[in-house]
């Protein structure tokens, strides 16, 4: 998805995108390892958190005319 967005982006919306959506399902492989469920909760609170910033990611990307309308009704799928 980020690949079609400017280069002038890429250290920018490009590298905050893809570094927020990495940590999600890496914050919940290292929740799911701990014993403690109040660990495992903030291991999921914190992929949570990360889901809401790649969410408003998408939201700038679309302002900003970066993503086409194919690729935002498969966002929506």
């Amino acid at each position: 998805m980020t690949s079609n967005y400017p280069k002038e982006e890429f250290f920018g919306l490009t590298n905050q995108t893809r570094r927020a959506s990495t940590c999600i399902s890496a914050n919940i492989a290292e929740g799911s390892s701990r014993k403690s469920l109040v660990e495992r909760k903030r291991f999921y609170e914190i992929s949570r958190s990360s889901l809401v910033e790649v969410d408003n990611h998408i939201e700038v990307a679309i302002e900003l005319g970066f993503l086409d309308e194919k690729t935002i009704n498969k966002l929506d799928e």
